[in-house]
């Protein structure tokens, strides 16, 4: 089974029995056992896809964004109103 969902991007997770592969489009990318840790590569892989320079401090923070915005997406809290005007405008961009 494949997970796709518009917090993960361009990314998403093939669930297997033990392993969680992630996959940019449709080429795979890394295989992790854990689903949060496949979550939060995803977090990490969507930051570093961004344009421009930041800090360790910026991107840490930003990194944690983005896995809370995931995160809570996995738990089935909807996203706010700003976050899906944001994903809609990525959207257009992409």
């Amino acid at each position: 089974m494949r997970i796709q969902d518009p917090a993960l991007g361009k990314y998403s997770v093939q669930v297997g029995i033990s392993k969680y592969v992630i996959y940019d489009g449709e080429r795979s990318v890394t295989t992790l056992a854990d689903f949060n840790e496949a979550l939060r590569e995803i977090a990490k892989r969507i930051v570093a896809d961004t344009d421009g320079t930041m800090t360790l401090g910026q991107f840490h923070a930003l990194t944690e964004e983005v896995f809370e915005k995931i995160k809570r997406s996995y738990e089935l809290i909807p996203m706010t109103a700003e976050e899906v005007a944001e994903h809609e405008a990525q959207q257009t961009n992409s």
